[in-house]
C-alpha cells in the first residue's frame, strides 16, 4: 500500500476506478498519519466531511492498513488543519501567487490540473487570526484559514471533479509566525494592483504611484523594485528597466523631501477610475497607512475627505476589536493614573504581559495575544529586569514584548522627550521600521508622562497641543495608546484638564489598606474607570492586592468574586442549557445583547465555543467546570 503515489495524477479526471482511488487514499493517509496530521475521511468528489462535531474531533484512524481501509473506502482523505498545527492559505487569484512565493517560505502546496496554486499549509507555534482578502467586486482574493477542513491529495475537487496532487510530494510544511495575516494583506494589495495593471503606453505614471506609495509605507527601493519587477513579469513588459527607474527616481526624490510625488490615490485613480477611492481604501487597508503622509499632490486638498454617502458607505475598516475587553480598544487613546508609590506601574507591566500571552487581566477578557512596546522613561534597567522577572514568575517572557528603555539611552547620552517634535519623528520612523518587519505593537505604554515630557507646562493647555496632535495621529493609524500619570493634589490626573478630554478610557488607581476580609499586604488599590467611551466594563471597580511570595516572585490576588472574567459567566450559562438566543443568556444575566454577542466573539477566539452553534467545545466545558465546579448548585450540572 506504500507503494502508491499520492501526490501525482493531478490532471486525470475521474478517469480511475473507484478500487484504484481508494488504493491512493490509503497510501495517502498512512503517509499523512505518519505526519501527524488529524485525518478526516471526506465524502467523495465533495469536499466535506461526512462526520459532524464532536465526531469529527473524536475521529481517530491507526496507521494500520486494515484500520485505514474500513475507516477510508469509498471516502477522500482530508484533515482538520487546527488539530494538524496548521494553517491554510486559501488562494483564489493568479496574480497572487508571484507575491507568494516572493512574501512566503516554500511549503506543501496542492494543485489541480487547471489551478496550479491552490491552497499552500503552513505550521505555525503562535495561534494564527484568521482574514478574508477581497477584491472590488466582494471576490475573494486570498484567505488565511486556520480553522477548517481542507480536502488532501488525491481526494476529487468537488466542483471541477479534477483530482487533487501536490506541488512536490516530498516538501516539508513551512512555519509560519503571527504576521500570516499581515502579510497575506500585502499578498493581496500586490495582486490587485497586477489584475488592474494599465495597458503598455500607461504604465509610467502607474510606476511612479506605486513607488510613491511604498516609499510612505517605509518600503526600501530593493523591496519596491522587485514589487514591479512581479508586475512587469507577469505582463511581459518589455520597458522593465523603466519601472525600476521610475522607483529609483522616487526614492531620490522623496529623501529630498521634493513636493507632488504621487502616490496611492493616483495610483487608484490610475488603475480604477471610475472606482478609486474604493480601490484605495481597499489597498490602504490591505498595506497599511502611509507613515509619511499620502500622495503630496493632494495632501491639502480638503475635497478628497468630502464624500458622498455610497462612497463613505463602502469605505472598508478593520472590525473593532478590543485588546481587553470591553475597555481597552484597538485605535484608543487610555490613561491609568494614581499618586506615587500605589503600583500604577506595576499594574501596566502586569498588563503588558497578559496582552503578549492573550492570558486574560485580572477579571477582564484578554480575546488573543498582542504585541506591546514599553516606553519606560524612569527606571533603572536593573529595576525594570526585577520587576518583569517577578511578575513571569519564572515563565518565558514573550518577544511580543519590547521595551525602550530611557535609562539604557542615557547610557549612550541619548534620551526621549515625546512632546519634542523631534523626538516624535524618531518614534515614527521606529515605528515604521516594526511595521516593515510586521512586527508593529498593537499597544504602545508610555511609563510615565513625567519622565518622557519636559520643558512644557503641565497645567497650560496650549502648550500641550502638539502632544495631543500626536497621539490623535498614532490613534488614527491603528495603535493602541495607554499613558500611565501621576495623580495631582486633588487626586484627579495631574496637569491640564484638556489632555483627558482626547481620552477614550481613563483608569485610575486608589490606595487601600487591604482586600475586604483579608489580612493586610503590600499594595493594595481599587481600580476604577473615571473615564469610558462604550460599555463599562463588569465589574467597573476591582480591588486588588499585590504580594511577593517567598521565592521573590509576586502575585495578584483579587477580591472575592470579582475574579471571574464576564465571557466565562456567559459560558457558564449556556453549558447550563436553558438558552436558544443570546437574548436569553442577556436577560439572565442582567447585561446587553451586544455584550453577550462581544462575550461570545472572545468565547470563540480561544476555542471554548463552536463557530456555529451556541455549544460548547470540549475545551470549554473543561475551562468551566475548572472555574465554576466549586459553586454552590452548580455541581450537580456536570
Amino acid at each position: 500500500m506504500h507503494g502508491t503515489s499520492f501526490g501525482a495524477d493531478a490532471d486525470d479526471v475521474n478517469s480511475q476506478s473507484a478500487p484504484d482511488q481508494d488504493e491512493r487514499v490509503f497510501a495517502a493517509v498512512s503517509q499523512y498519519i505518519q505526519l501527524g496530521l488529524k485525518v478526516l475521511p471526506f465524502k467523495r468528489g465533495t469536499g466535506v466531511c461526512y462526520l459532524d462535531g464532536d465526531e469529527a474531533s473524536d475521529f481517530t484512524c491507526a496507521d494500520d492498513p486494515v484500520e485505514i481501509a474500513e475507516k477510508f473506502s469509498g471516502y477522500d482523505v482530508g484533515i482538520d488543519v487546527a488539530a494538524s498545527g496548521l494553517v491554510d492559505l486559501d488562494i483564489d487569484c493568479v496574480e497572487a501567487v508571484p507575491f507568494i512565493e516572493e512574501f512566503l517560505l516554500p511549503t506543501r502546496t496542492i494543485r489541480r490540473a487547471s489551478k496550479q496554486c491552490s491552497h499552500q499549509l503552513f505550521h505555525h507555534k503562535v495561534p494564527i487570526t484568521g482574514k478574508h482578502f477581497k477584491d472590488l467586486d466582494g471576490k475573494e482574493v486570498l484567505a488565511v484559514l486556520p480553522n477548517v477542513r481542507l480536502a488532501l491529495p488525491p481526494s476529487y475537487h468537488s466542483k471541477s471533479g479534477e483530482r487533487l496532487a501536490w506541488v512536490k510530494a516530498d516538501s516539508c510544511f513551512a512555519f509560519v509566525s503571527a504576521t500570516l495575516p499581515a502579510i497575506a494583506g500585502r499578498i493581496c494589495a500586490f495582486a490587485l494592483v497586477t489584475r488592474l495593471w494599465p495597458t503598455p503606453g500607461a504604465r509610467h505614471d502607474a510606476g511612479l504611484s506605486l513607488a510613491g506609495a511604498l516609499v510612505r509605507r517605509a518600503f526600501v527601493l530593493e523591496q519596491t523594485q522587485r514589487i514591479l519587477q512581479l508586475i512587469a513579469v507577469f505582463w511581459n513588459d518589455p520597458n522593465l528597466h523603466d519601472r525600476l527607474e521610475e522607483a529609483r527616481s522616487t526614492y531620490e526624490r522623496f529623501a529630498k523631501k521634493e513636493a507632488n510625488i504621487s502616490g496611492l490615490p493616483t495610483l487608484a485613480k490610475l488603475l480604477a477610475p471610475q472606482r478609486a477611492k474604493q480601490l484605495e481604501s481597499l489597498l490602504s487597508n490591505y498595506l497599511g497607512a502611509a507613515v509619511h503622509g499620502e500622495d503630496g499632490a493632494h495632501e491639502n486638498d480638503l475635497t478628497q475627505f468630502v464624500r458622498t454617502w455610497s462612497e463613505l458607505n463602502s469605505l472598508h475598516f478593520p472590525e473593532a476589536a478590543y485588546l481587553v475587553e470591553p475597555f481597552l480598544a484597538k485605535s484608543s487613546l487610555s490613561m491609568l493614573f494614581a499618586v506615587r508609590g500605589v503600583g500604577k506601574t506595576w499594574l501596566g507591566l502586569f498588563l503588558a504581559l497578559c496582552l503578549t500571552r492573550g492570558e486574560d487581566f485580572l477579571c477582564w477578557a484578554v480575546p488573543k495575544p498582542r504585541k506591546v512596546l514599553l516606553v519606560d522613561g524612569e527606571m533603572p534597567v536593573e529595576r525594570l529586569q526585577f520587576r518583569l522577572r517577578a511578575l513571569s514568575g519564572g515563565e518565558a517572557i514573550s518577544d511580543s514584548l519590547r521595551v525602550i528603555s530611557v535609562a539604557e539611552m542615557w547610557q549612550h547620552d541619548q534620551s526621549l522627550t515625546i512632546n519634542e517634535e523631534t523626538d516624535q519623528e524618531r518614534i515614527e520612523k521606529m515605528l515604521a521600521a516594526l511595521e516593515a518587519q510586521d512586527a508593529q505593537p498593537d499597544l504602545i505604554i508610555f511609563d510615565n508622562l513625567s519622565s518622557l515630557m519636559a520643558g512644557v507646562d503641565e497645567n497650560s493647555n496650549s502648550e500641550l497641543d502638539t502632544f495631543l496632535r500626536w497621539l490623535i495621529k498614532l490613534r488614527a493609524r491603528g495603535y493602541a495608546v495607554l499613558l500611565v500619570h501621576h495623580a495631582g493634589k486633588a487626586g484627579t490626573q495631574r496637569g491640564a484638564s484638556r489632555r483627558e478630554d482626547l481620552l477614550d478610557t481613563v483608569i485610575e488607581l486608589k490606595a487601600k489598606d487591604r482586600l475586604p476580609g483579608q489580612p493586610s499586604s503590600g499594595a493594595c488599590f481599587e481600580i476604577q474607570f473615571s473615564k469610558l467611551r462604550g460599555n463599562r466594563p463588569k465589574p467597573d471597580r476591582l480591588c486588588v492586592a499585590l504580594t511577593q511570595t517567598g521565592s521573590g516572585r509576586v502575585e495578584w490576588t483579587v477580591e472575592e468574586g470579582q475574579d471571574i472574567p464576564a465571557y466565562l459567566r456567559v459560558l457558564r450559562e449556556i453549558h447550563r442549557g436553558k438558552h436558544e438566543t443570546q437574548k436569553s443568556i442577556a436577560d439572565a444575566l442582567g447585561i446587553s445583547k451586544q455584550a453577550v454577542s462581544e462575550h461570545i466573539k472572545t468565547a470563540r477566539a480561544k476555542g471554548y465555543l463552536k463557530k456555529e452553534t451556541l455549544e460548547l467545545t470540549p475545551a470549554g466545558v473543561t475551562e468551566v467546570k475548572k472555574v465554576f465546579a466549586g459553586e454552590e448548585g452548580y455541581e450537580s450540572i456536570f
